[in-house]
């Protein structure tokens, strides 16, 4: 079933480096086929596999294979039963929209080392128009019926592509990376080397910009028939595609009700700590001063020192530098074990800061051949206090994210789909675990960042409340941002790139919660001895659903 994947998605292929080992590397000349008969083919695949998995006979299988199959099964069941909300889902949108993830799947998966590598690099760049003329024919499908991004998303994708076709050919995105590995390549000739460079200016300007363009065009027709409504409750069923977006993200039926009850407890109960941090700094307030008033006047109080962007650069890397260190120095401590977990650092560019939050996560490839980027928004670091630096360092690296990955990729018998799969109840939940894990194991001293983990808390909180107010009760894009900014008082740009993420994924905002409960429950019942160890056994496992974890209970 993986190979079978893998061959029909050349970009995971690269992505995750697994067929240059069997000695297959045509993959890496194609893009994926994103046509509306391709999707077809590819959920008969799905059926296939399914009927497959459900044939073999369970009563053989170990313990540990009874646990793939179960993660496998509970995948390939959701996948079969979302066939019925097939044109539900945005066709593109300002994240992950073909315009701003195919440059980053180049720069980030495509490496050069050899003259047939960039001589694929070159054929992507002439599979580009193809790609977005799949896009397109999406976008038109999907737009009978009604699922079209409201007008604010398509306003951002539109100045996404500007961006993108505003730079001359040696500084677009795409030609300064071919550009930059092609230099950096000490097999190929000088010849060699120059004719590559002449072949991607023509195959970027002749078929790259000229896909853009098209795009762009297709993107302010449907800005026409587009309105200022964010919630899917706009789209015929509605509900019962949200409901289901919900049970996906979450991996269990859990009653909005009780989501938005935990949310509204977590938000009371964080700023009430944070009031009591807030004391102990010794600011003084009015007693009537609003939450969102006292984390602003706090946050103006701690901005980084730099003046200039190349200081502020220097500034942050070094401080991340400190942070790396403190992380490996208390891997073992809370832990028991020590893996490595490298992984480098980029600030993002203009095409993408100014939607994308304050940092980005790309995962390396699955044999370690790539590290890890975690990029860096730099516009709005700049706007935002110097103490959420650290806590996206936490959230995002240790033991956040990136060390969530790199345990599970780290164990040799797991297979291979398990390494890759995704759980956003799990991925999430352990997001917010691991603020948990840094603030009980006192992993920050500083009494300030502990306030922005608490800051940050409270984000998560507020964007699973207007989440289901977004999709459900008619919540406008400006009611989200008010409300989420008044319960966080984060700076306005952070706030409106976390609400935009509600609007484009919807229901995913809500899967958090279940997943830190549950992973939190599962740590305490299996102790044994540290926190941490409970919690090493189950990231071995890989990203699990939280059904399939509930049934399983205990991981070695």
């Amino acid at each position: 079933m993986f190979l079978n994947y893998s061959l029909r998605h050349p970009e995971f292929s690269t992505e995750t480096q697994l067929l240059e080992s069997f000695g297959i590397y045509s993959h890496n000349a194609s893009l994926n086929n994103i046509s509306s008969s391709k999707f077809a083919e590819d959920m008969e695949e799905v059926k296939k596999s399914f009927e497959l998995l459900r044939s073999y006979k369970r009563s053989k299988q170990t313990p540990q294979q009874l646990l793939t199959s179960d993660i496998l099964d509970y995948y390939l069941e959701k996948r079969i039963f979302s066939q019925q909300f097939p044109h539900y889902e945005f066709p593109i949108d300002h994240i992950n929209g073909v315009h701003m993830q195919l440059p980053l799947f180049l720069n980030q998966s495509h490496k050069i080392t050899n003259l047939r590598d960039a001589e694929n690099y070159l054929h992507r760049l002439s599979g580009i128009r193809t790609k977005i003329d799949q896009t397109i024919e999406d976008i038109m499908i999907k737009e009978i019926f009604e699922a079209v991004p409201p007008k604010f998303m398509l306003d951002h994708m539109i100045k996404q592509i500007d961006v993108f076709l505003s730079d001359s050919i040696q500084n677009n995105f795409i030609f300064k990376d071919f550009k930059t590995k092609i230099s950096q390549n000490e097999i190929l000739t000088t010849d060699a080397k120059n004719e590559l460079l002449y072949e991607a200016k023509v195959e970027i300007e002749e078929n790259v910009i000229r896909a853009f363009r098209d795009l762009k065009i297709k993107l302010e027709v449907l800005k026409d028939h587009a309105n200022e409504d964010v919630g899917v409750w706009k789209n015929s069923d509605g509900d019962t595609y949200y409901y289901n977006q919900i049970g996906e993200n979450m991996t269990l039926d859990t009653p909005l009700v009780v989501i938005q009850d935990w949310a509204s407890e977590e938000i009371n109960n964080l700023q009430r700590d944070a009031r009591h941090l807030i004391n102990e700094l010794d600011y003084a307030f009015h007693p009537d001063s609003s939450f969102c008033f006292m984390m602003h006047k706090i946050g103006s109080d701690h901005k980084f020192k730099s003046k200039n962007d190349i200081d502020l650069k220097k500034e942050i890397l070094s401080k991340l530098d400190d942070l790396n260190l403190m992380f490996q120095e208390n891997q073992k401590p809370i832990f028991g074990t020590e893996y490595t977990f490298d992984y480098k650092i980029e600030f993002m560019d203009r095409m993408y800061e100014k939607f994308w939050g304050l940092s980005y996560y790309f995962p390396g490839s699955l044999i370690k051949k790539r590290d890890a980027t975690l990029f860096l928004n730099l516009d709005l670091i700049k706007k935002s206090p110097s103490y959420l630096l650290p806590v996206i360092g936490i959230t995002e690296v240790f033991p956040g994210t990136h060390f969530q990955k790199s345990v599970s990729i780290s164990q040799n018998d797991l297979p291979k789909f398990r390494k890759f799969m995704e759980f956003n109840s799990f991925k999430e939940g352990w997001k917010i675990h691991s603020i948990d894990l840094a603030i009980e194991n006192k992993l920050i001293k500083d009494q300030i960042v502990k306030l922005g983990l608490i800051q940050w808390k409270l984000l998560y909180a507020a964007k699973a409340i207007v989440d289901i107010d977004i999709h459900t009760n008619q919540f406008t894009r400006n009611q989200a941002i008010s409300f989420v900014k008044e319960v966080t008082g984060l700076p306005q740009e952070v706030v409106e790139a976390e609400v935009d993420k509600c609007v484009a994924f919807p229901g995913k905002a809500t899967a958090y919660l279940p997943g830190r409960h549950r992973i939190r429950q599962y740590c305490l019942q299996n102790k044994n001895n540290l926190h941490g160890k409970a919690g090493i056994s189950l990231l071995k496992q890989g990203n699990l659903p939280l059904r399939i974890m509930d049934k399983h209970k205990t991981f070695q």
